[in-house]
């Protein structure tokens, strides 16, 4: 969940068909947040993302990714600025094989350049009302350390960039297109 509001917007809870998410990391740097949750074996079928948001959001945007077999949440990471920067974290995956996902939320609408040779697919590019997201995912390298970032242009405004692994488990993924909601 991508968000925007007017300091340290929050899902308060999140459920699909009726069972509860679990929060896995919360990142914010004042008015944008990120918000990763997961749910064991979900329900088959086709359901409601039901979630509340809290007063405090503005705008926000929510990507559904199916990562499988994976056994536990690895390694996490953020970073945060803003106006231009490069965000850069490091993570040591628990083991080689997982699924990274990475998501980047700024608050206007700037350009974003992944440094070169990260290996991520992109799923999906945002634009909320006055700003812009970014999500993709890759699989973990084997051999220590994986880095991640890329360039954020002048005019960004404030920034978040966070990094979670789901390890172990081949990428098998799919995703439902992000809604903008203003």
């Amino acid at each position: 969940m991508v968000m925007r509001g007017v300091t340290n917007p929050t899902v308060l809870t999140m459920a699909w068909n009726g069972v509860a998410l679990t929060r896995i990391r919360h990142a914010n740097n004042n008015d944008v947040s990120i918000e990763h949750w997961y749910i064991l074996n979900p329900s088959a079928g086709v359901f409601n993302l039901d979630y509340d948001l809290g007063a405090v959001v503005t705008s926000y945007t929510q990507e559904i990714i199916q990562v499988r077999d994976f056994g536990v949440i690895g390694a996490q990471a953020d970073a945060s600025g803003s106006g231009a920067g490069s965000p850069l974290v490091n993570l040591s995956p628990t083991q080689g094989g997982g699924t990274i996902l990475d998501t980047v939320n700024l608050t206007n609408a700037v350009a974003y350049t992944r440094n070169a040779g990260q290996g991520f697919i992109d799923f999906d590019t945002v634009g909320l009302t006055t700003g812009f997201c970014e999500l993709s995912v890759k699989l973990s390298e084997s051999d220590g350390t994986t880095p991640m970032g890329g360039t954020i242009a002048a005019g960004a405004g404030d920034w978040i960039y966070t990094a979670v692994e789901f390890s172990p488990g081949p990428l098998r993924t799919f995703r439902l297109p992000g809604v903008a909601y203003p």
